[in-house]
């Protein structure tokens, strides 16, 4: 599938009790989340769910002919003057490549903008099935500016990456 159908795409920040299914299957479908770590993704679903506005975590959702094809989390990062994290960003397998994630990106970024955010955090794994997504994230302005080594496991560095969201 091309970007052509990008108006066809919805986006809404509100998440809904109905996501959790669908937000599963989107992150097992990239092939690169661990089954705990698509566990977490949800765990911070249910708490914009519980917690709405109170909840240290915004999402964005790209929905295409009612269907949940992408999703980004992100939020303030505590303790920081107006840092923004983003903690997750998945596209559905079929639909990579089309523009849905550059998209999202791009939307979640506004949104920091809009509430005083100055700079947007990427951690990132420098495993090798990765290498899609540090390209994807360097190619919409961050930089890398920290490698840990074998941070998450032996052979699996953390990548952080960062964008400054405000001109000047």
């Amino acid at each position: 599938m091309t970007a052509s159908p990008a108006r066809r795409f919805r986006f809404r920040h509100e998440a809904v009790a109905g996501d959790s299914g669908p937000l599963r299957g989107i992150l097992s479908s990239t092939g690169v989340f661990f089954p705990f770590e698509i566990d977490v993704a949800i765990e911070l679903l249910e708490d914009r769910l519980e917690y709405g506005d109170d909840s240290p975590y915004s999402f964005i959702f790209c929905e295409l002919d009612n269907r949940l094809v992408g999703y980004i989390c992100f939020g303030p990062i505590c303790m920081t003057d107006n840092r923004f994290d983003l903690y997750w960003i998945a596209v559905d397998k079929g639909l990579q490549g089309t523009g849905v994630g550059k998209l999202l990106l791009e939307k979640a970024e506004q949104s920091a903008r809009e509430t005083g955010g100055v700079f947007m955090y990427v951690e990132t794994s420098g495993r090798d099935d990765y290498l899609k997504t540090r390209h994807f994230y360097e190619n919409q302005g961050y930089l890398e500016v920290a490698c840990i080594r074998d941070f998450y496991r032996d052979g699996d560095d953390k990548i952080i990456l960062v964008k400054k969201l405000t001109r000047g």
